[in-house]
């Protein structure tokens, strides 16, 4: 933690917790949980769940392509907005910071 920021918490500046996160996500420290967790199992499923609605009606291939393409694109935009407000969340809790009592608590802690 670099100073104080305006609510007297010790905080970092904006750009230096840009800074860290980006050092985090390329030292693979920070994960992404979201879209981390959708696995090759996890698609091969959700093709599964699409092939036998395909085969209950009539669809043509392109049709059942397009249905393929929208399923996975969405399952994987959702996580990826779920990781967005991971990371969204970490930086806004790198830039608002620590009161010194919550400071002095987790040190407090970590040290008995």
């Amino acid at each position: 933690m670099t100073s104080p920021n305006k609510d007297d918490n010790l905080a970092f500046t904006h750009a230096e917790a840009v800074q860290i996160i980006l050092a985090g996500i390329n030292t693979g420290a920070i994960k992404f949980p979201f879209t981390g967790s959708f696995s090759k199992e996890k698609a091969e499923e959700m093709l599964k769940g699409t092939l036998c609605q395909a085969r209950s009606g009539e669809r043509t291939e392109e049709r059942f392509r397009e249905d393929v393409g929208y399923a996975l694109s969405y399952e994987f935009a959702n996580l990826a907005r779920k990781d967005a407000i991971y990371l969204l969340s970490l930086l806004q809790t790198l830039v608002v910071g620590l009161t010194k009592e919550e400071a002095e608590g987790i040190t407090a802690r970590a040290f008995r």
